[in-house]
């Protein structure tokens, strides 16, 4: 779960077995803590209430970029440098190489003007045919079900 605090958010994992929610409101003024702990608790009620009757949650602009950088993160982590995934900038093909004679920064580079190439003059419908999969297991790993399509769309945009 990824509760908005602040100017940032607070990304908790729900288990089977977890009883209470609890983590820092990152702050001691009292009044402070009051407003905090009630936006927090609000969020985390209609976020539940969501969950039970099956309806997609809306995503607050602090959660999806906190997701989007998420996202990012896990796709720029960039090949490791035994069997890499490796993309042949003149040709765009991707291949596996046994050796780690490349420059990573090109290959990633080259692979991001690429998908800018393709994606030009495309509607959002091809942006959620092709990024769909990675956001829902995205979205999955965070323990979000669904979300609502402007959440989607907006976490679209913010990833690419």
């Amino acid at each position: 779960m990824v509760i908005p605090l602040a100017n940032g958010t607070v990304d908790f994992k729900v288990t089977p077995s977890t009883q209470s929610i609890r983590f820092s409101l990152r702050t001691a003024n009292p009044a402070e803590v009051k407003v905090r702990q009630a936006e927090a608790l609000a969020y985390v009620e209609q976020y539940l209430e969501a969950l039970r009757n099956g309806r997609p949650i809306q995503l607050a602009p602090r959660q999806i970029t906190a997701l989007a950088g998420e996202f990012y993160k896990s796709w720029s982590s960039g090949p490791d440098t035994t069997g890499s995934l490796t993309l042949t900038p003149s040709t765009g093909e991707f291949f596996t190489r046994e050796d780690d004679e490349f420059d990573e920064a090109e290959m990633l580079s080259a692979a991001m003007e690429r998908v800018r190439e393709r994606a030009a003059g495309q509607d959002d419908e091809y942006f959620l045919r092709a990024h769909g999969p990675d956001i829902d297991r995205m979205l999955a790993a965070f323990g979000v079900p669904e979300v609502t399509p402007g959440s989607r769309a907006k976490l679209r945009k913010i990833s690419i």
